[in-house]
């Protein structure tokens, strides 16, 4: 019997936008990075729509401390970015030498495509309801909400018929974290016992796995029983609503990790 899940995870990804790298969020996923043994990768957009608002003649901006409203001076605006790029790139390797892992940035510019900043195994971080692109050309993506609740605890995954990848990813996780796991499930008997089966075959031992059994897999029932319970994130199926993982993410203040099914292989 395999004694370990068999996942595809190749690094994690995330926008660096300027206001999308507080320092929190960049120290939870290079955590995350740790215990998955992968790299992260920064993406940059630069704002050409700015820049062409600065080429046009009638832009203005106020300078301080004078209050004098001036022209937009493109050729500074460009550097501002640059700068603003170097900033976060610097803040990317640092966390990410702190936690162990390696790191990398790319710059995009213009209306790049998002599939092109994708590859299979990609963990794509999200901080908005799940852009389409994410889900279509990768089957892991992660739901950041702007303030974590918990900080550690198990990880949770919803357990459903024929959803084998939730639990698998959830395994892998716990296992590498030394941590507890959380079944949730909609459905009593068989299907939770076979989940907490393929745990304890992985190598969780059964001390360490709670089950939560819910009205349904509708966001306001699996948010119900899990608010005063400590979760270190959860982990579902793409076959979910994702509006429905955003409002859990959000509801719950943990991260929200979304699986497409036939993202791993199972053993």
């Amino acid at each position: 019997m395999n004694n370990k899940p068999v996942i595809d995870f190749r690094r994690i990804v995330l926008d660096l936008r300027p206001g999308m790298d507080d320092e929190d969020r960049l120290r939870q996923i290079a955590e995350l990075a740790r215990l998955l043994d992968v790299g992260i990768h920064g993406l940059f957009f630069e704002d050409e729509e700015l820049l062409s608002l600065a080429a046009l003649p009638f832009a203005r901006e106020i300078r301080l401390p004078t209050f004098e409203w001036q022209r937009l001076d493109m050729k500074q605006m460009a550097a501002d970015l640059r700068h603003a790029a170097e900033r976060v790139r610097y803040r990317l390797e640092q966390v990410a030498h702190s936690a162990g892992v390696p790191s990398s940035f790319e710059i995009l510019q213009g209306a790049y495509p998002l599939s092109h900043c994708y590859c299979a195994g990609d963990i794509v971080v999200e901080r908005e309801p799940v852009r389409t692109e994410a889900l279509e050309h990768t089957s892991y993506v992660l739901l950041m909400p702007p303030r974590l609740r918990w900080k550690g605890g198990p990880f949770a995954a919803l357990i459903g018929p024929g959803q084998t990848a939730a639990l698998e990813v959830a395994c892998r996780f716990a296992l590498a974290g030394h941590n507890g796991l959380l079944l949730l499930s909609a459905q009593s008997g068989g299907l939770i016992d076979e989940a907490e089966n393929r745990a304890v075959a992985l190598g969780i031992p059964r001390s360490r796995i709670t089950r939560i059994l819910i009205k349904s897999e509708k966001a306001q029932d699996i948010i119900n029983p899990l608010l005063n319970v400590r979760q270190h994130f959860i982990v579902m199926s793409t076959s979910e609503e994702s509006d429905d993982a955003w409002e859990i993410s959000l509801s719950l203040g943990v991260p929200v990790l979304l699986v497409r099914n036939n993202g791993i292989a199972s053993g």
